[in-house]
């Protein structure tokens, strides 16, 4: 999630020819949290139903997390979007929120592509390769659920 939320800042500065500086680098950082934390949001759902339901086939849970999450998740990025626009109406008098804005709205909305259509595909066609279940019984603690969250979200 985070090299396509990125691509979307980067098309954004290069398309509208704005400067990447400071508030260039802070919008990545915002994107890196956002957007991981969206596919963090649904992959927990899916593991959670999946260790809820076993014997349920894994299109079948993974269409059920995303409906149940993916209202909260878009929310939360067009309530982002719409908070920065105000930013982007002052023009580029303020450069530091003007590039801010414009680098986080659209990564934002490359990140939302991505979370709607990049992240269930991936989520379905490696299921056939990685299976959640098998990894969490060979091992135990917080840090092994979130590699496994982490080998789909990259």
């Amino acid at each position: 999630m985070i090299p396509i939320s990125f691509i979307g800042a980067f098309f954004t500065f290069y398309i509208f020819k704005i400067n990447f500086d400071q508030g260039g680098y802070a919008s990545l950082i915002l994107l890196c949290g956002i957007s991981v934390n969206a596919a963090l949001f649904l992959l927990n759902d899916y593991h959670r139903l999946k260790s809820e339901f076993p014997e349920k086939p894994n299109k079948i849970l993974n269409f059920k997390a995303f409906n149940q999450k993916i209202i909260p998740i878009v929310l939360t990025i067009l309530s982002t979007i719409v908070g920065l626009v105000p930013f982007l109406w002052d023009g580029k008098n303020d450069v530091f929120w003007f590039s801010f804005a414009a680098g986080v709205i659209g990564g934002l909305i490359f990140s939302m592509i991505g979370i709607l259509f990049y992240l269930p595909l991936m989520m379905i066609t490696n299921e056939k390769l990685f299976k959640p279940n098998e990894a969490l019984e060979h091992t135990s603690g917080i840090g092994s659920s979130t590699s496994i969250c982490y080998f789909y979200i990259f």
